[in-house]
């Protein structure tokens, strides 16, 4: 089994390689507590104008946890995810959280999905990332040659899309591929963070941005840099509220340091939350009441927010271990099918499989696509007999312990 960082930024990949296994889950069952815990994120109704300060719901940013590539956001009752499609066409899927059905975001009669045409298609430079914002579903599709990063946004119905605007390319232009990216919007803006190579006296940087810029058409020359860390190894944010968490891990000379950040998006102000020497690239992080908790790579850190103190969780793993996070958890893979997971203080609360029946006998290349209500997320991608490779998307649900596909499609190779 390989898992990996990041489908589109090949150069943040983590593999694992194990033999397969097989077995049988237990069958779903209705949720009910862990989904009223979820908070919806949307509004009806949203138009173009902005609104009040009064009118600020600072839950309407996206509540799906531990996100790596942003290729899931979760708005009311409905998971949206960015998948590969027939023909090799990038689609935005809709999941319906009640039925655990998925399908494309697509309202066209008798529409195929294989086509530029497909209300669902998203993307020239393959699967995008999603972000949800007063109740609308925005997406960021990255083009090359020269890289161009462009903001879309699409009804949650899939009724409309539209180009907002593009972003800043000064400083999405970097020469190498980004990694740890991540962007969210807050008050009519854009706030976009990455690490990349930035070119300095002729020698490249490996650097890490945060900035924002406003959620309006043609504002690419408006942006402004709220952060830069030369000698970055890695950036990871999230919103709660009105404040931007933002961490990075650098190498300042011979020391390596970890800094937490955090941006009052209200009043534009700045503040350092935590920053010593330590062993610590930041992948992922979510907030879960007073806490930040970091995860993906053990081990997996809490940040108190109350004492600012930071302690490693008392999780047993081995260096390198994946280590994901749920509102509840951590999730450690053990093999190509299966997982330990594990609460905060470290009691093991169960071992066994993650994915369905169905995809245990396969090689799988598994990249995380995060938590939410207590189920975790995966794309799947294997290569299987015809010449063909097959990309699924699956779901692992820690109240039974269950494992299903949502979505899955098989693709002959010639298309590639």
């Amino acid at each position: 089994m390989k898992i990996r960082k990041s489908a589109v930024l090949f150069a943040v990949i983590l593999s694992l390689m194990f033999p397969a296994g097989c077995g049988s889950a237990p069958e779903r069952t209705e949720r009910e507590t862990q989904e009223e815990s979820v908070t919806n994120p949307g509004s009806e109704g949203q138009t173009d104008e902005p609104s009040s300060k009064d009118d600020e719901d600072p839950e309407t940013v996206n509540r799906f946890l531990g996100i790596l590539e942003e290729r899931a956001v979760r708005i009311g009752d409905v998971l949206y995810y960015s998948a590969v499609g027939d023909e090799n066409i990038p689609l935005i899927m809709a999941a319906d959280l009640n039925s655990m059905y998925s399908f494309p975001l697509c309202g066209k009669p008798e529409c195929e999905h294989n086509d530029k045409n497909c209300n669902a298609y998203a993307g020239q430079g393959g699967p995008v990332q999603l972000s949800a914002y007063r109740g609308q579903l925005y997406y960021l599709d990255i083009r090359f040659n020269p890289i161009t990063s462009v903001l879309w946004r699409i009804e949650p119905d899939g009724s409309a899309r539209k180009e907002i605007t593009q972003l800043n390319p000064a400083l999405e232009n970097t020469a190498e591929s980004k990694s740890c990216s991540w962007f969210g919007i807050y008050s009519e803006k854009i706030y976009r963070c990455f690490c990349g190579d930035f070119v300095k006296d002729g020698e490249l940087k490996n650097t890490a941005v945060l900035y924002s810029q406003p959620l309006s058409a043609g504002s690419e020359d408006k942006a402004q840099e709220i952060l830069r860390v030369e000698g970055a190894s890695g950036i990871t944010a999230c919103m709660e509220g009105h404040i931007l968490y933002c961490a990075v891990g650098s190498r300042q000379g011979e020391e390596s340091l970890f800094t937490i950040y955090a941006y009052n998006m209200d009043t534009g102000e700045p503040e350092t939350l935590y920053s010593e020497q330590r062993e610590c690239c930041p992948a992922s992080v979510a907030c879960t009441g007073n806490d930040l908790i970091f995860g993906y790579t053990a081990p997996a850190f809490r940040f108190s927010l109350t004492d600012r103190s930071l302690t490693e969780l008392p999780i047993d793993s081995q260096k390198d271990d994946v280590m994901l996070i749920g509102e509840s958890g951590v999730f450690i893979p053990a093999s190509p099918t299966e997982c330990r997971f594990a609460d905060y203080n470290g009691k093991l609360l169960y071992s066994g499989f993650f994915l369905p029946p169905e995809l245990r006998d396969e090689e799988n290349l598994i990249s995380p696509a995060g938590c939410s209500g207590g189920i975790f997320y995966f794309f799947i991608e294997y290569y299987g007999e015809e010449n063909s490779v097959t990309y699924a998307f699956t779901a692992f649900d820690t109240a039974d312990y269950s494992a299903k596909v949502l979505y899955s499609i098989s693709i002959g190779q010639e298309m590639f």
